[in-house]
């Protein structure tokens, strides 16, 4: 029997389930949650043609992910940030306290440390964020050992991406570092940034371009905007003009450049 929890709806359409578990029940826990939530896909699938990501709960924790994926790929939303100040219900109704973030500066949902499953649902679930989500988060990437995989941004992923187009809008800092650690995803981010960078209208379709110092890099980037299918990519392989290249044998311009510092 398919009987998701909670099922968040835009515009009557079904985006987000969650499934909820007691933690003080046997053999019931957020595994569980993601478990079934992927047993839920087989035997319902017009139910989640649409569907964003699910969210299985326990209580204390509250993960996200791609339905199907293993529960590895389920991480906590640890991004307490007020999406969309000016429209976003939880100041508009005053429906939640709010404090001021002293190290970014921004209003976050003021939670606990200890009410984690709260924390990660109230910052994950606001509605322009999920909508953000929609637009520019979220990409199939095809691969001949894995076929099609659908993947969502981690926070920290939704979050640098955000602050670059950020900085890219603004009038005074233009530059900025993100440090990663290896296996956070960053190849993934560069290419989330691309497209909310792409498709943010008041940038009116512009052209990226990035630069590596390792041929690794410009390889492991480049074939993640292949296999997600970014348009009209073009590679370089030497950092060198390419004015005469910016433009495609069918006249098209080329949104991302990928070249490597020699």
């Amino acid at each position: 029997m398919v009987k998701p929890d909670v099922v968040l709806l835009v515009n009557g359409i079904p985006m987000v389930c969650i499934e909820a578990k007691q933690r003080a029940k046997q053999n019931s826990n957020y595994f569980t949650g993601i478990k079934q939530l992927g047993h839920y896909e087989t035997k319902a699938s017009k139910l989640f043609v649409c569907s964003l990501f699910g969210v299985a709960a326990n209580g204390k924790y509250a993960k996200y992910g791609i339905l199907g994926a293993s529960a590895s790929f389920f991480f906590e939303w640890k991004d307490l940030s007020v999406h969309s100040p000016a429209t976003n219900p939880i100041i508009l109704n005053n429906s939640m306290p709010t404090t001021i973030n002293p190290d970014t500066n921004l209003i976050d949902i003021d939670i606990p440390e200890d009410e984690q499953m709260k924390r990660a649902l109230c910052g994950l679930l606001q509605p322009e964020r999920i909508l953000d989500i929609l637009l520019n988060f979220i990409v199939f990437e095809r691969s001949p050992e894995e076929g099609v995989v659908k993947k969502v941004a981690r926070f920290q992923q939704f979050r640098g991406a955000n602050k670059i187009v950020d900085r890219v809008l603004g009038k005074e800092i233009k530059h900025g570092v993100i440090w990663h650690t290896q296996g956070s995803g960053k190849s993934l981010t560069i290419l989330f940034t691309a497209y909310k960078l792409r498709n943010h209208p008041s940038l009116e379709d512009p052209t990226v371009y990035i630069i590596v110092d390792r041929i690794d890099l410009k390889d492991q980037i480049g074939d993640t905007f292949e296999e997600c299918d970014f348009p009209n990519t073009f590679k370089t392989y030497q950092f060198r003009p390419v004015k005469t290249e910016n433009q495609s044998e069918d006249g098209r311009s080329h949104h991302y450049h990928h070249s490597e510092i020699p």
